[in-house]
């Protein structure tokens, strides 16, 4: 087209019928697009395309050369991988050739080779995939720990090292240390993971062995210790620290002359020569020194120890310390000469050796030469009959350590023997050792039977003759009380006091005669078999005593809680009356007699505890020089003012030594007198006293 300024510009022209319902044409719609860019853009296009058909005949010479040189390097990388293949081939030989499981993975952890060894081991299908892995076959107890620490290896890209234990095809499990490292690339990429299974069962049993071993030498009560040939001291134990006083950071790589006394030294080095010689030296007694400097006897295990050569390296000693046992050597040589300067039968002997020793003083009892005696068992050596069962006397030795009895023995020559026996149970360097003492009482006891007889014929006559007295006794009372009654007119004054002279006097004689009747019935009373709370003893005194008591206004105190005893009671309550009664009786001039009844317990030397009762009086108080003589019968502190006989203490003192107790009396504080009884250890509520 032509522009209203003539210039001209070309356009495309799109033009378009248009019709009416009928179809008929109406007229046309033109469309002009001015196409002045395009051609200039195509000229543009089409001066680029002559210029890249240049450029492209220029590129594709360029390509030629760079296809030329593609395959040459395509032959060469052939080639590599031919390499890649025999070297890949190669190494999977060597795998398969070793005898430990090798496995690989993928870089997300994905197991994508195992060898063929891991399968042998677990006896896994070649059908099973290598997905699966190996965790079905670890123990259940590691698999947690294991998955843990591979999947942080995965995460963090780092080897693993782990210990952990795999099922062998026959179900036995064993121990593997896994090791796996990540191969990486040029750029740091993670390629592969590689790891090995080493069996290290046997090793780590040895390891869990040699660890025992060191915990059994560590917690040992023997100084465990090793040392060179050269005497270097190489290890030491926690039992070598205590016994001679040096840590192991003190003693270690010192010379073993630091706990050896100079005089010693030699013998250190002839032990070490004969254990290079490959002796083992047992039970070798020797003296080391402390690190304090104080000397210690000891019994050595020395032994060598061989290196995987069988050559021997280093020396192993046991030492134990026997400081006590050579100590108490000494007391028992000393005291066994001591023994034999004894008269008196001692020997010692144990359960299993027999007799031990046998001194001079067994010879000439016994009549059994040492050489006899010794190694035999004691019991039926000398037919022995104790007073108790053989068993009661071992228990009570292993509770307190010793037993007091006496034993029946028979001599050499068929004579019986009696003997107090004394035995002492000694406990030292493991063994245990009995001192039996034992003193001839055969003439004693025979002696003490026939005082024994000849006081029972005295009470019996003391008995007989105190109740055959009170018959005359009382016809001369009965007639002088009726001569008083009927002939007191006839008489002057002087014949009637004659009379109650006799009177007073046969009375007097009547109540010694009673109280003599009772002395004897209180020797020969019956065993103390009551159980009795000492309140209803108090009661039963009372109860008795309640008209003197009332007549005298006396005040009477008891302090409870009293105690429980084994008595017989009518005994028991005739003494605790009598005291009771003397406390009634013993008062100053008009004032009323203030008593007091209390528990006492008392605790011998060898811790035996007696209890008993005590009665406090405000008395006059006894003389010191009339405290024991007022327990004599008849024997009185007082003159014949206070109405009395003189028995009433005897029959006290006699209660109580019945009873196995004692009476005795005291000064009281402020004034007045503490009258004892008791009545030997009571059963019930005795101390147990230990060994």
């Amino acid at each position: 087209l032509v522009r209203k300024d003539g210039s001209t510009f070309p356009i495309l022209l799109s033009a378009t019928a248009v019709t009416d319902r009928q179809g008929r044409f109406i007229s046309s719609r033109s469309t002009l697009i001015d196409m002045t860019e395009r051609k200039r853009a195509e000229e543009a296009l089409r001066r680029s395309h002559q210029s890249l058909e240049a450029l492209v005949a220029e590129r594709t010479t360029a390509l030629l050369a760079a296809n030329q040189r593609l395959e040459q390097e395509l032959a060469q990388s052939q080639q590599i991988q031919q390499a890649l293949a025999a070297s890949e081939s190669r190494f999977r030989e060597l795998v398969e050739s070793l005898p430990l499981p090798i496995w690989t993975c993928l870089p997300d952890g994905t197991c994508d080779y195992l060898s063929p060894q891991w399968a042998t081991y677990t006896g896994r299908s070649a059908e099973e995939p290598f997905s699966t892995g190996c965790l079905q076959h670890v123990h259940p107890e590691d698999r947690p720990k294991i998955t843990e620490q591979w999947h942080d290896a995965v995460a963090h890209v780092h080897p693993l090292d782990a210990e952990l234990r795999f099922k062998r095809a026959d179900g036995v499990y064993r121990w593997f240390h896994a090791h796996a490292t990540p191969i990486r690339d040029q750029d740091g990429r993670v390629l592969k993971w590689v790891g090995t299974y080493t069996d290290m069962h046997d090793r780590k049993q040895a390891q869990e062995f040699q660890a025992r071993l060191a915990a059994i030498v560590e917690s040992s009560s023997d100084a465990v210790m090793s040392k060179s040939l050269e005497g270097r001291i190489e290890s030491w134990n926690k039992s070598a620290e205590l016994m001679f006083g040096y840590s192991g950071d003190d003693i270690i790589d010192q010379h073993i002359s630091r706990i050896l006394p100079p005089d010693r030294r030699m013998e250190e080095s002839i032990l070490i020569e004969q254990v290079k010689a490959g002796i083992r030296i047992q039970q070798f007694e020797s003296v080391r020194i402390h690190k304090d400097g104080h000397p210690i006897h000891v019994s050595l295990t020395v032994s060598p120890i061989m290196n995987a050569n069988g050559q021997v390296s280093a020396v192993s000693t046991i030492a134990r310390d026997i400081t006590e046992r050579k100590r108490v050597e000494l007391t028992l040589t000393q005291q066994r000469r001591l023994i034999e300067l004894s008269y008196d039968p001692i020997f010692s002997w144990d359960m299993e050796r027999g007799i031990l020793d046998w001194n001079r003083g067994c010879e000439q009892l016994y009549g059994y030469t040492r050489a006899e005696a010794i190694g035999r068992n004691s019991h039926t050596l000398l037919k022995s009959t104790p007073s108790c069962p053989l068993e009661t006397i071992y228990i009570e030795l292993e509770t307190t350590g010793a037993w007091t009895g006496e034993i029946h023995h028979r001599t050499k020559d068929g004579q019986e023997v009696l003997v107090e026996s004394r035995w002492g149970l000694m406990k030292a360097g493991g063994q245990r050792l009995v001192l039996e003492t034992n003193r001839d009482i055969t003439e004693q006891r025979r002696s003490e039977l026939m005082i024994l007889q000849k006081n029972k014929d005295l009470e019996t006559l003391l008995y007989v003759t105190s109740h055959d007295l009170k018959e005359p006794l009382r016809a001369i009372e009965s007639f002088s009380v009726l001569l008083q009654e009927r002939y007191a007119d006839r008489l002057d004054e002087k014949g009637r006091d004659f009379l109650r002279r006799i009177v007073r006097a046969t009375q007097r004689l009547d109540r010694l005669l009673t109280d003599i009747l009772d002395l004897s019935r209180a020797q020969r009373m019956d065993p103390p078999i009551d159980e009795i709370g000492a309140d209803d003893l108090v009661r039963e005194v009372v109860r008795r005593l309640e008209s003197l008591i009332n007549s005298t206004g006396a005040r009477i105190t008891v302090r409870a809680p009293l105690p429980r005893l084994r008595v017989n009671t009518t005994w028991a309550v005739q003494g605790l009356y009598n005291l009771v009664a003397n406390a009634l009786k013993f008062v100053a001039p008009g004032d009323a007699p203030d008593i007091e009844i209390a528990p006492h317990v008392e605790i011998d030397p060898e811790g035996a505890e007696s209890v008993g009762l005590v009665v406090r009086d405000r008395g006059p108080g006894v003389p010191p020089d009339q405290r024991e003589r007022i327990f004599e019968l008849f024997r009185r502190a007082v003159g014949r003012d206070v109405e009395g006989t003189g028995a009433g203490l005897a029959i006290v003192r006699q209660v109580a030594e019945r009873h196995g107790g004692r009476a005795w009396v005291s000064p009281r504080e402020g004034g007045g007198s503490e009258f004892f009884i008791t009545f030997g250890i009571n059963r019930q509520v005795a101390k147990e006293v230990g060994p």
